[in-house]
């Protein structure tokens, strides 16, 4: 009987899902991406010029989508316990956009679905239980803001994103840009 429950909450999940995870990968082609050349790099500032050389970026495709999944624990706050979560997250370089959706599991059971997004400029995070009700949604200029910035973070992962369309950067010092 809990096995069934299990599968259900998980389908119900993934269809909410699937219009979110289209929109990340919809836009993309299966058209082959270019090469990074070094003179790519030169409209940079010397400190990014730096870092995607030094990321091995040269010589290898321009990444468009990346797809990867996570396992760990994770906690509210440092009064909480951990939690073990599994997630998959889903990115897209043009647009900008990702997909966080991580599942907390009890018993077995997913029973906690954490979902956190950036697309189209707006950042969101929804948790739900069982994947039907909502425990939080939080959306608006900061998580705007703070869903950029993970972003912006999380290229290190795919450094040839840096040289995407949607992002410029400016030059501060020897050893800092503005992005």
């Amino acid at each position: 009987m809990l096995k069934a429950i299990s599968s259900n909450i998980f389908l119900i999940a993934a269809s909410d899902l699937s219009k979110e995870i289209s929109k990340i990968f919809g836009r993309q082609h299966e058209e082959k991406q270019p090469i990074v050349t070094e003179e790519m790099l030169q409209k940079f500032p010397e400190p990014v010029k730096r870092y995607l050389l030094y990321s091995g970026v040269v010589g290898k495709p321009m990444v468009q989508t990346v797809r990867l999944k996570q396992v760990g624990n994770i906690r509210k706050d440092s009064t909480q316990p951990w939690m073990n979560f599994e997630a998959k997250q889903y990115y897209s370089v043009n647009p900008l956009a990702f997909l966080w959706v991580a599942y907390m599991k009890f018993f077995g059971l997913p029973l906690i679905r954490v979902r956190d997004c950036y697309m189209e400029g707006k950042g969101n995070i929804l948790v739900k239980a069982l994947s039907l009700f909502s425990l939080a949604n939080s959306s608006g200029e900061k998580m705007d803001q703070g869903a950029m910035m993970r972003y912006l973070n999380e290229m290190m992962w795919f450094p040839s994103a840096f040289l995407g369309k949607n992002i410029s950067f400016e030059s501060i010092d020897a050893n800092s840009a503005k992005v």
